[in-house]
């Protein structure tokens, strides 16, 4: 029995709508694992009978293993396959055929995913998603974006690229500044009476630095927020 979860068909119906994907390449999914046996002048041939069909009929060049999984319990094992044809048969007419083999649980088209943000890191940071970063940026109705307004941070610090953490351009031009170059107050140091350390923020955790770029990092959807 094929799959119908209602979360997948919501997110495929959201990438045809929004997305481009790899012309003559498909992914699918499946009960039986395909191993390659040989290669004939337009199609690879494997030790799977009805992929071997349809991999003539629509000269299937290659086919790569993704991943296994077991997800259901009641279908067991099974096996995500990339493939790249040559035949001029659409990707969308392609998966029907997949789709009409009742060994085949799924398939989709290779998509190009745009990454929503520029942040090569934005991903990395599980906090952002955690409290809808994206949402926030998104909203239209709501300005979440103060102008000269001062945020005090009580945390570890902020990195200024002193010690081995690397400097941090969101921060850059955003820092507080009282006029002498320091940056902010280290109650701790004043505490512990350490010698020069009153007004030494360096970060050598990392949290106070991240929790300063979700303030105030540089511009809207920039590099590293």
């Amino acid at each position: 029995m094929k799959k119908n979860a209602l979360g997948w068909l919501f997110l495929f119906i959201f990438c045809y709508l929004s997305a481009n994907y790899e012309p003559q390449s498909l992914i699918f999914s499946t009960i039986q694992e395909i191993s390659i046996s040989g290669y004939q002048q337009d199609y690879v041939e494997t030790d799977c009978g009805w992929f071997n069909k349809i991999a003539e009929d629509y000269k299937v060049g290659n086919i790569l293993l993704l991943c296994e999984y077991d997800i259901d319990p009641q279908i067991g094992q099974e096996f995500c396959y990339l493939i790249n044809y040559a035949d001029s048969i659409s990707v969308d007419s392609l998966m029907v055929v997949f789709d009409n083999e009742p060994k085949v649980e799924l398939v989709e088209p290779d998509f190009y995913l745009t990454p929503l943000v520029s942040d090569p890191f934005f991903y990395e940071q599980w906090g952002l998603n955690s409290i809808k970063m994206i949402d926030v940026w998104n909203d239209g109705h709501l300005n979440y974006f103060g102008n000269n307004m001062k945020v005090g941070i009580v945390d570890s610090g902020i990195d200024l690229g002193l010690n081995t953490l690397p400097d941090h351009p969101d921060l850059e031009q955003n820092l507080f500044d009282d006029g002498n170059g320091n940056h902010g107050y280290n109650a701790y140091g004043y505490v512990t009476q350490t010698p020069n350390s009153e007004f030494n923020i360096q970060d050598d955790i990392g949290h106070g630095t991240a929790v300063a770029g979700i303030i105030r990092g540089k511009s809207f959807l920039q590099v590293f927020i």
